[in-house]
């Protein structure tokens, strides 16, 4: 399989039910809006941590 590629998953056209509960399906994603989110709130936090490190090493950097 190549990225970007969505391969077509074939379901036996039967009278029985999707093999995952709706519920499964919500938590499923549910939880990758958390990752996401947690994902989101640590680049925040990395990006803070750097603006604030960043003016004291150029500083450090430039005094003779």
């Amino acid at each position: 399989m190549s990225p970007g590629v969505i391969t077509p998953v074939p379901f036996a056209k039967t009278g029985t039910k999707s093999v995952l509960p709706p519920r499964v399906i919500v938590a499923a994603r549910e939880s990758k809006e958390v990752i996401v989110g947690a994902a989101t709130a640590v680049t925040w936090v990395v990006e803070l941590v750097l603006i604030c490190v960043m003016p004291f090493r150029v500083a450090v950097a430039t005094t003779p």
